[in-house]
């Protein structure tokens, strides 16, 4: 027999052993208690079973007869495994041991190994006259249908095939039960059968012996740093448990699954060389650095969350964590605000399919070389970036981008950057790029030519870059974008934009689009096509240098707001609003808003009648000589405060139409009109205003005010309301405000 004996290479041991791992379940069974199962097929007088291996003191018969089940830990999941005979044998409890029969089925299928034949010596075979078992491989996730069996004691003379159909020769690893040792490897056409006693195998002998030759293939390295605030507090390395807010808004259950797996199985803590009783933190006696070593032998399929606000990190090393089955990073980095250094070169990205989050305000890392990163299952980059504030350089070279759909705020208020190469990225499934560039306040060019946007449909805060020079956007599909909203919003230096290749038919928000672009000269809007916008708010807010605007092709029948829509518009010389339709707006509030070069205003084609705010409308419109309000229909107004502030052209202004009796506040609506004449205010219902302070604050050349119609029953502050007016004008109205302090008047 020695002549044939050969021991195994240390490549078929590593082999078998890769194999092993997947071998090994958690069953949890009597008082919810965990323990060890494995799957596996014996051959007996030619009869192939299929079977669990498994502890006694786990599962027994009472047990199963009240709940009809077991729950088996199948890739980090819990299945229901159902009898479908309560019939139940313990096989041999000396030895602590149950053996159950699987029924296989299309869904159910108990594998073997695959060892190919380059990993052992060749012609080899083991012979040997030892008791022995043969553990197979199973990655089974269907629910498993279980008739329970008898396997008869054997004796010493009855024979064991452990297989007859291992690819390559039949291969078999054998065990020796006599020392518990993994001794060789079996050819079935060898010239001598194996004898031996199945059953007799103590299962936690063998847990043991696969503890003893399996090396942990996960290892995470974290340097935490302990401040003196911290000392006796719960530092965490990896994420808290899942709060009930979280849970209740954006947080799955199975989000957190695999990471309490590292709770119960298999897992080995030590802090500064000291192995502890695993736990997800620990209580800091004294301030410094803590190295901390997790190991742990199993695979991880979902990390998202995983170092979620652990505050205390500062260095992580992930070059021994197996990331091959991992389909979610979710936020696995997100809030590690202390973290400095990652070293992650050898993550497998291949299987993940979410990295929204991931490295979300991570707010001191400083690079990212991501070159390695596959990609190309991906279909969520939603916030990946956000808030990296720190992030001078990121390498994406390697990303492969055809599967994302959203890519929402992806380098949010990364401010630090100073260049973005995208030039790999495929765009054509992404739908949403809200936000995606926002706050990139260091890049002053943006290659975006490769973009292809003809699915994306919310183009909203998409660029704010407030140093931004260049942006090119003429291969920019537009037809679906509905949300246009803050689109470039501060781009403080972009002096030139050609948007007439964008399409804005299906855009319904087109609020502060240009607000904050201070050196835009001109803006040629004429292919835009607004039909459908319902909001124009500060749409061109702070566009200082605009000289002109042509909105004549604007249509406006559906927008509800208006306001803000040019304020600190100071070089705006000449506006034509003749083609707007305002009858469905309701804001109008500093509409006109610091407007200092505007001579002109016809607004004789307004519809207002649904209007309930004009306040600051024309504040600061210091050079406008003429204002025709006499179409305005204020019935619906509610706030008129500082309306026509520092008109300080107007001569005249006939508001003798307008209705107040919805008005609350009129403060300061006309103050520092320094060349108003005359106001007729006979119609105004004050009723139901509340503060009329600085109503006419610095009305200089104010020689006629007619206040005979007002009612102050309910105004409580009417503080400098004749302020800098001449003295006729205040002795002539004081009877009116004589529940008020005269000296509070004026």
């Amino acid at each position: 027999m020695e002549d044939y004996s050969k021991p195994l290479t240390k490549q078929c041991m590593k082999k078998i052993l890769e194999q092993m791992e997947n071998s090994i379940y958690k069953i949890k069974g009597k008082d919810k208690k965990f323990g060890i199962a494995f799957f596996s097929k014996i051959k007996i007088r030619k009869i192939i079973i299929p079977i669990i291996l498994t502890n006694y003191r786990i599962i027994d018969e009472q047990y199963i007869q009240n709940n009809n089940g077991i729950e088996i830990q199948i890739n980090n999941k819990l299945k229901k495994i159902r009898f479908n005979d309560r019939r139940f044998k313990y096989i041999n409890k000396e030895y602590d041991l149950t053996v159950i029969e699987i029924k296989e089925s299309k869904k159910i299928k108990i594998n073997f190994f695959d060892i190919d034949e380059a990993v052992y010596l060749n012609n080899s075979e083991m012979l040997y006259n030892k008791e022995s078992i043969y553990i197979m491989h199973n990655n089974n996730e269907n629910e498993i249908s279980i008739s329970l069996g008898k396997i008869k004691y054997l004796n010493t003379s009855e024979i064991i095939c452990f297989s007859n159909k291992i690819k390559n020769d039949n291969i078999s690893p054998i065990f020796n039960l006599s020392n518990n040792k993994l001794i060789g490897i079996l050819k079935s056409n060898s010239k001598y059968y194996i004898k031996g006693l199945f059953l007799k195998l103590i299962i936690n002998e063998f847990i043991n012996l696969y503890k003893a030759n399996h090396k942990m293939k996960n290892e995470i390295d974290i340097l935490v740093k302990v401040e003196k605030k911290d000392i006796n507090k719960e530092i965490y390395f990896l994420n808290k448990e899942y709060s009930d807010y979280n849970k209740n808004h954006y947080v799955k259950q199975n989000d957190y699954y695999n990471l309490k797996e590292l709770n119960e199985f298999n897992t080995e803590l030590s802090i500064n060389g000291k192995i502890y009783k695993y736990k997800k933190y620990f209580n800091p006696d004294k301030e410094g650095e803590y190295k901390i070593k997790l190991r742990f032998d199993f695979n991880l399929t979902n990390c998202a969350f995983m170092f979620n606000e652990c505050i205390n990190i500062i260095e992580l090393n992930l070059c021994y964590f197996k990331t091959k089955y991992i389909t979610n990073m979710h936020c696995m980095f997100f809030g590690c605000v202390n973290l400095k250094k990652l070293n992650f070169s050898s993550f497998n990205t291949k299987n993940v399919i979410n990295m929204s989050y991931m490295f979300c305000s991570c707010t001191k890392l400083i690079n990212l070389d991501l070159s390695f990163f596959n990609t190309e299952n991906v279909t969520d980059m939603n916030s990946m970036f956000k808030e990296c504030c720190k992030l001078e350089y990121i390498n994406l070279i390697s990303f492969d981008t055809k599967n994302v759909k959203d890519m929402n705020c992806m380098f949010n208020n990364c401010n630090n950057l100073k260049n973005l190469d995208l030039s790999t990225f495929d765009t054509k499934n992404v739908t949403n790029m809200r936000y995606l560039f926002a706050g990139c306040n260091k890049l002053k060019s943006l290659d975006l030519s490769n973009f292809n946007t003809k699915n994306v449909t919310d183009m909203s805060h998409m660029i704010m870059c407030d140093i931004l020079i260049n942006l090119d956007l003429s291969s920019f599909d537009t037809k679906n974008v509905k949300d246009m909203s803050d689109m470039f919003y501060h781009c403080k230096n972009i002096n030139n934009l050609d948007l007439s290749s964008f399409d804005t038919k299906n855009v319904t928000n087109m609020s502060c689009m240009f607000e904050g672009c201070n050196n835009l000269n001109s803006l040629s809007l004429s292919s835009f096509d607004t039909r459908n916008v319902i909001k124009m708010t500060s749409m061109f807010e702070e566009s200082y240098n605009l000289i002109s605007l042509n909105l004549s092709s604007f249509n406006t029948k559906n927008v509800t707001s208006l306001g803000w829509m040019f304020k600190e518009c100071h070089n705006l010389i000449s506006l034509n609003l003749s083609s707007f339709d305002t009858q469905n707006v309701e804001i109008m509030e500093s509409m006109f808003n610091n407007c200092k070069s505007l001579i002109n205003l016809n607004l004789s084609s307004f519809n207002t009648k649904n209007v309930t705010s004009m306040g600051w409308m024309f504040y600061n419109c210091i050079n406008i000589i003429n204002l025709d309000l006499s179409s305005f229909d204020t019935k619906n107004v509610t706030d008129m405060s500082y309306m026509f502030y520092h008109c300080e052209k107007l001569n005249e202004l006939n508001i003798s139409t307008f209705c107040t009796k919805n008005v609350t506040d009129m403060s300061g609506m006309f103050s520092d009109c320094f060349n108003l004449n005359s106001l007729n205010l006979s119609s105004f219902d004050t009723f139901n205003v509340k503060t009329m302070e600085y109503m006419f604050y610095n009305c200089k050349k104010l020689n006629n005010l007619n206040l005979s119609s007002f009612n102050i029953t309910n105004v409580v502050d009417a503080e400098k309301i004749f302020c800098g007016c001449s003295k006729h004008i205040i002795n002539d109205n004081y009877s009116k405000f004589n529940k008020f302090n005269k000296y509070t008047l004026y």
